[in-house]
């Protein structure tokens, strides 16, 4: 397998990134600034790929990270809700200075689940960074997970603008705003 670098200098290939925003995402500076990373595109684009590699950089420059798919996520979520043991599963899932979340979009949140997602958000802001990648846009997630016993993103969290320019087909990085602060890709 590749080392993390080289992984990162073949997502500098894809025409679709801007790699002076690929490179600044690998300096990791937004995960020591708390600030939450969106990948935004449609599928095999390489959205998974490059968190992944992120993740492997973030490691590497000794920062925690936690891997997980937004599918197993609202699972353990929804056990631990069941189970009464949510505020120890959002405590483990708040330690992490990184928190992917792949696939959020790809299925629909399950009803009794989805309204958890947001606490884990508000517990991490500003305190982790977090990574999100997704077919679909932010604006479509209320759309598509807001059912009866759904979630609704329509609140402040995380609004996203984006953090550069992207040209040709394939996904946008955005990123979402820790407070005010400035995007540090922008």
């Amino acid at each position: 397998m590749a080392p993390p670098h080289a992984r990162l200098r073949a997502a500098h290939r894809r025409p679709s990134l801007d790699q002076r925003q690929t490179r600044e995402l690998a300096t990791c500076r937004w995960i020591a600034h708390g600030d939450t990373v969106l990948f935004l595109g449609p599928p095999c684009t390489g959205k998974t790929r490059l968190a992944v590699a992120l993740g492997r950089e973030a490691i590497r420059q000794n920062h925690s990270v936690q891997f997980v798919t937004a599918a197993t996520l609202m699972a353990m979520l929804a056990k631990a809700h069941d189970d009464g043991s949510l505020e120890k599963q959002l405590t483990t899932l708040s330690r992490p200075k990184l928190l992917i979340i792949d696939e959020l979009g790809y299925l629909p949140f399950e009803a009794n689940a989805a309204h958890l997602f947001f606490p884990l958000v508000s517990r991490r802001y500003e305190r982790g960074s977090i990574l999100i990648t997704s077919n679909r846009s932010v604006g479509e997630w209320g759309s598509r997970h807001s059912r009866p016993g759904g979630v609704s993103f329509d609140g402040d969290r995380p609004a996203s603008r984006p953090c550069g320019p992207a040209s040709g087909a394939g996904f946008v990085p955005f990123c979402a705003r820790s407070g005010f602060r400035r995007c540090s890709t922008a």
